[in-house]
Formats: C-alpha cells, structure tokens, sequence
C-alpha cells in the first residue's frame, strides 16, 4: 500500500448504519433474562450520576471505570486507553466488549461443567 493511499484512506472517518444491531452472542434473552456482567462502580452509581446513553464499557469485564467527586471515566484493558469520560460520546458497540464477554462465558461454562 501507497503512502499517498494509506494518507488518503485515513483522512475520512468510516460511516457507520443506523441498521439494527445484531445481539450479543453473550447477551441475547434466549440465554438469560438478566446481565452478565455490569461494572459494579458504574452500578453503585445512582441513575442520575450514570452515563446517558450507556456506553459498551458499562457491560465489558475488560473495562475498568474510575469515579471520583467530580469524574467519571472508563479506562479500557483491551485497547489500554481511556475511552470514556464525562461529556464524551459513547462507544455504543466494540467488539472488544463481545469477545471479553464470550470468554467470560467460556470460562464460567468451564468451571461449572
């Protein structure tokens, strides 16, 4: 690949659908009525004080959030950087949050069979 064509394709952020967005494999209804996992800092936090909309990261074991009197903030442990914070849009869909949770699954079908 080019310079010139790895400059050029950098340059344009990729459009994202507003199509449907297929279920977690991790969190679909036929599988269990209730989360399987939810950041327990984002869950101690009352309704008011959580994120609107709720990003990915709220539901990602990898996800690491941070609160303090002022801040609320996300640091992420798959891309080892911080991707939330207060006032920033949310990430709504990564496929970090879905593999995390399909190997949480693994583990806790390993452990209990």
């Amino acid at each position: 690949m080019s310079e010139s064509t790895t400059a050029e394709s950098t340059l344009q952020p990729p459009v994202l659908d507003n199509a449907e967005a297929l279920p977690s494999p991790a969190s679909t209804q036929e599988e269990t009525d209730e989360l399987i996992y939810i950041s327990p800092v984002v869950s101690s936090l009352s309704i008011e004080a959580r994120p609107d909309p709720s990003p990915a990261c709220e539901t990602c074991p990898l996800a690491m959030w941070h609160a303090t009197k002022d801040d609320l903030r996300c640091f992420c442990g798959r891309m080892h950087a911080i991707v939330w914070r207060v006032g920033d849009s949310p990430i709504l869909k990564c496929d970090g949050r879905e593999l995390a949770l399909l190997q949480m699954q693994q583990r806790q079908g390993q452990e209990g069979g």
